[in-house]
């Protein structure tokens, strides 16, 4: 079964089997059997890390696996993975890299956020994108958790500290949206989890603690969508850390009291939360991350377990592992 019921990442292949990372090792599903692997202090050709944050299929077929040691490529021919060393300057603390968020450019670079920045790997070398407090063109401070590739092919950057920073493909900054307290029309919040494109193209902009941004591009101004207790059509939580948009244009939101769909023709929220009482209820609150398969089915990872979503009943049979 699953190497571990905490669900960081979700990811499918060329072949169609599903890539599934957890807190403690990776998992490969073809529908009927996992393949686990692990990481190994006598196998530099085993997985960098157990704990798995982030995975990514690029457009070349290539899997990608981004860890709290690094980064590893799959190598499907002789089933190991290759480990890319991070090389920069290091600083006390920084020795090893996590990487929390992959994305592939428009160019077929690889983008990676760390626990260190933003970097990039392109044509078999990687270079770095850190803040410069003297400048005003580098990205936001802190750690990079969220990496979202527009309709036109300009990277999203979600930092831990300092909001989104926009970089086009070249990797220049181009927008920066910082949290203004002063501000009420500014993002949020500066601790940002994840970045998602609705079907009109506007930017959402899940938060640590201060729910949804979405940001009106014609006014660059921030709608900032929030959970109201006495409110069951608002965000279950203020705490969202998933966004995904289904193939029907359709946006999911992942957040700590359970997961939200919204309704735009009523511009609030359907929330699915676990209930003992209902078997085919989600059956875990916390939500870490989503993916819609090659079928439609939506899996939904959380601390404890997997749901995946059944669009023609309506349901979350529990996916037992």
């Amino acid at each position: 079964g699953l190497s571990q019921n905490g669900v960081t990442s979700f990811a499918q292949d060329s072949e169609g089997l599903i890539w599934i990372g957890t807190q403690e090792g990776l998992n490969r599903y073809d529908g009927y059997d996992f393949k686990v692997f692990y990481h190994s202090q006598s196998d530099a050709f085993s997985l960098s890390h157990d704990q798995v944050h982030a995975l990514l299929a690029d457009s070349q077929g290539r899997m990608w696996v981004g860890t709290d040691a690094g980064l590893d490529l799959y190598d499907p021919i002789h089933n190991k993975f290759v480990r890319h060393h991070l090389d920069f300057a290091k600083e006390p603390g920084r020795e090893i890299i996590a990487v929390f968020a992959l994305a592939e450019g428009s160019d077929g670079s690889i983008w990676l956020g760390t626990n260190n920045g933003l970097a990039r790997l392109k044509d078999a070398q990687f270079s770095w994108f850190k803040h410069d407090l003297t400048r005003s063109d580098t990205i936001g401070n802190g750690g990079v958790r969220a990496l979202f590739v527009d309709e036109q092919n300009l990277l999203w950057v979600g930092t831990e500290e300092d909001g989104v920073t926009v970089l086009d493909a070249d990797g220049l900054v181009v927008r920066q949206y910082k949290h203004d307290p002063f501000d009420p029309h500014s993002i949020p919040e500066s601790q940002v989890r994840a970045i998602q494109s609705d079907a009109l193209g506007r930017k959402w902009v899940g938060t640590m603690s201060q729910g949804i941004g979405i940001l009106d591009e014609s006014t660059d101004q921030w709608i900032h969508l929030k959970s109201r207790p006495e409110d069951s059509s608002s965000l279950s939580s203020n705490r969202v850390r998933a966004i995904i948009r289904d193939d029907s244009g359709s946006l999911w939101i992942g957040a700590d009291s359970g997961l939200n769909l919204w309704r735009p023709e009523t511009n609030d929220f359907q929330r699915f939360r676990a209930d003992l009482r209902k078997p085919k209820s989600i059956s875990d609150e916390t939500i870490i991350d989503m993916f819609q398969d090659l079928g439609g089915v939506i899996w939904v990872g959380t601390y404890n377990v997997i749901s995946k979503w059944n669009a023609t009943v309506e349901t979350f049979p529990v996916f037992k592992l």
